[in-house]
């Protein structure tokens, strides 16, 4: 898929946000929030293997075609952004997903939409990240000399060693990654009512940074139907288990419209 073409679509409805464009009126879109450091490129490969929904990865600022535009560090004023560019543009059902920060996102843009009267999502999914009451107790890690930062970069895996050592990964991924790494760790969660839509929670196997027990208080933030799904992998396992991934997005999307 070419993500610096957008798909057919009135002018009106256009916005770096959504690199691809939006479909059709009555196709069901999955909006999908990237994890730390990533951009609308992470989901390249999804649209071509959901049957449920036309896949609307969702650029943020700092990265890929929008390198120019200074990160967010805080989790309130992105998810404002984000609600301000996309609320007037998306029309018919539509469903959200988000991995690790994504999933972060993927949460308080759904709770934003309800406090501002926005349409709310057919489902959320969350992926990778423990619940949002849970406070991780590993804290300061994107205030890191670059050595250590680094070194925790590579503890979570899914960018080569060579990449990591090069002095332009220092230079244009470092500050975008501290940045990301920033939402993740000064979030605060404020107390609301759950939502009234469904939920799914995706985890890892193996992905030691987020543990079962932190993700299974997913549940709490729903009055509709709450399911926890593990699969292989650590923890950028929604890239590694692609296809089983959107199976289980496929089936959740088909009993919610």
């Amino acid at each position: 898929m070419d993500f610096t073409a957008p798909r057919t679509q009135a002018t009106d409805t256009s916005t770096p946000w959504l690199p691809v464009g939006l479909p059709e009126r009555d196709a069901v879109t999955l909006l999908c929030f990237p994890h730390a450091g990533a951009g609308a490129s992470a989901f390249r490969t999804w649209d071509e293997h959901l049957s449920s929904a036309t896949v609307c990865p969702v650029q943020f600022p700092g990265r890929e075609g929008r390198f120019a535009d200074s990160p967010f560090h805080t989790v309130e004023p992105l998810v404002d952004a984000a609600l301000e560019a996309l609320v007037p543009v998306l029309h018919g059902p539509f469903a959200v997903f988000g991995h690790s920060m994504g999933a972060l996102v993927a949460y308080e843009f759904t709770r934003g939409l309800r406090r501002t009267g926005g349409p709310l999502p057919l489902h959320v999914f969350v992926s990778g990240r423990v619940a949002p009451q849970v406070r991780n107790p590993v804290r300061g890690l994107h205030e890191l000399p670059e050595p250590e930062f680094i070194r925790f970069v590579h503890s979570m895996g899914g960018v080569p060693e060579r990449t990591l050592n090069s002095r332009a990964f220092a230079e244009l991924m470092v500050p975008l990654l501290r940045a990301d790494i920033s939402v993740n760790e000064t979030y605060e969660h404020q107390r609301e009512d759950p939502l009234d839509v469904p939920l799914t929670a995706l985890a890892g196997q193996d992905d030691a940074r987020v543990p079962l027990r932190w993700v299974q208080p997913w549940s709490e933030h729903t009055t509709k139907s709450f399911a926890l799904h593990v699969l292989p992998g650590g923890h950028f396992f929604p890239y590694e288990e692609r296809d089983g991934v959107l199976h289980l997005i496929d089936n959740a999307l088909r009993e919610s419209v």
